[in-house]
């Protein structure tokens, strides 16, 4: 186990040290990369375009109610015991937080 170890380190280590003395010796300037492709060519226009924060608050929500999923799901193979408590404490934040969305009408835009 521990000769994987000092393998893993010194591999990793070498890539490291690999990396620094070919970056320090690098002639060629990078001048595309702030750019958005770094490809080399000037973009046309605006590179970064805006979206909406209508998607970050689809993908939150996708994201709260799929753990919400997954903690019902876990109801019955908890059985009666203190995880249970903690499912159902879980399950009332998840409620209070939706009703906080509802109130402050961030869903009325999707429903």
């Amino acid at each position: 186990m521990i000769l994987i170890f000092l393998v893993s380190l010194s591999l990793g280590l070498i890539i490291l040290l690999g990396y620094e003395l070919m970056k320090s010796n690098s002639p060629i300037k990078m001048t595309s990369m702030g750019t958005s492709f770094e490809c080399g060519i000037d973009p046309l226009g605006q590179s970064h375009t805006q979206f909406s924060l209508k998607f970050i608050y689809i993908s939150i929500l996708f994201i709260i109610f799929d753990l919400e999923v997954v903690v019902i799901l876990m109801g019955p193979v908890l059985g009666a015991s203190i995880e249970t408590l903690i499912l159902g404490i879980i399950l009332l934040l998840l409620l209070f937080g939706l009703l906080v969305e509802l109130q402050n009408k961030f869903l009325l835009v999707y429903l």
